[in-house]
């Protein structure tokens, strides 16, 4: 690679990096918070103690943009890249996204693989043909963020709608993009993760699935939900892979599902203790009944499971 001289140390030029344009993102998702999300942050400067009454710790709101590192970027960065990384926010709800990736000239752009981590609610911004843009580069990978399918994942993740979702991953999988789906498990997701990994698998559009468990925020951590739920739970996953009976679905979802569920079988949450606050499953019922009644969403509609499992310790206001 080139080298950039800076007074007597003499650095290497990156080949792969992450652009993020600050937090701004259309969405609200439950396991998110102003760090990352626009959405978030605006309510947690309306709501001071907010995060408080979630059983979260405090978080930055999203970090201020320096001017003129994006020019420093495509001058002296992209010539020598491989790669390129987007995360968020939402890159794909970011005009600065657009207009970075269309500044990128085609003799650099043909050497150069995109990578996005997107919740998959938006294709295009007015102005910008994105398709089109797209074919400059070498290859271009689309990782979908996911905790749920239909009503469950509009609830999870706020503002959004899985009929979007699902049409849009259909519209890059016809593209000829690499999709991948990656399925966040939180205590929410565990009581219907079979359900999820299924349908994604059998919708046959993902090239690549992987499950990430929730570690934070602490109140939704698949941990804190009690054992002997915990045990109904494992007992139902490894009933379900017994019963699969197509040899590369069992060799695809079992390890990744495995990965969820020895997770939650734990009991350690130490981590947390950091942050001063002591979670428990009535810190999930509390934090679920917050989140409803500002989004007004109703926990017992979305995951009736969980309602139905602990029908004295769910009451939506």
């Amino acid at each position: 690679r080139s080298l950039i001289v800076t007074g007597v140390q003499t650095c290497a030029l990156p080949i792969s990096i992450e652009m993020r344009f600050g937090n701004e993102c259309n969405l609200q998702c439950r396991h998110c918070g102003p760090t990352s999300s626009s959405k978030w942050e605006a309510m947690v400067r309306r709501i001071p103690n907010l995060m408080k009454t979630l059983h979260r710790p405090d978080e930055m709101f999203g970090i201020p943009k320096s001017d003129g590192y994006v020019d420093d970027i495509l001058d002296n960065i992209v010539p020598g890249l491989e790669e390129i990384r987007f995360g968020g926010g939402e890159p794909l709800y970011q005009k600065e996204h657009y207009k970075f990736i269309d500044s990128i000239p085609a003799e650099h752009a043909s050497h150069i693989s995109l990578f996005y981590v997107t919740n998959g609610t938006v294709r295009h911004m007015k102005g910008y043909d994105l398709p089109e843009i797209w074919k400059r580069f070498k290859s271009v990978m689309i990782c979908v963020s996911c905790d749920g399918i239909g009503e469950r994942y509009d609830y999870f993740r706020h503002g959004s709608d899985w009929k979007v979702v699902e049409e849009n991953m259909r519209f890059w999988h016809g593209m000829g993009i690499d999709l991948a789906v990656q399925i966040t498990a939180s205590a929410y997701q565990m009581f219907y993760l079979i359900e999820t990994l299924d349908y994604i698998y059998e919708l046959g559009i993902a090239m690549h699935m992987n499950t990430g468990v929730v570690q934070h925020p602490p109140a939704i951590n698949p941990r804190i939900i009690p054992t002997e739920v915990k045990s109904q739970l494992m007992a139902e996953w490894m009933d379900y892979v017994t019963n699969i009976t197509d040899p590369r679905k069992k060799e695809i979802l079992k390890p990744i599902g495995d990965r969820c569920y020895n997770y939650m079988m734990g009991e350690e949450v130490s981590i947390y203790r950091q942050y001063d606050s002591v979670v428990s499953w009535d810190s999930f019922i509390e934090q679920a009944t917050v989140l409803d009644g500002l989004f007004d969403t109703d926990l017992k509609k979305a995951f009736p499971r969980i309602a139905d499992i602990f029908p004295d310790r769910y009451n939506k206001p």
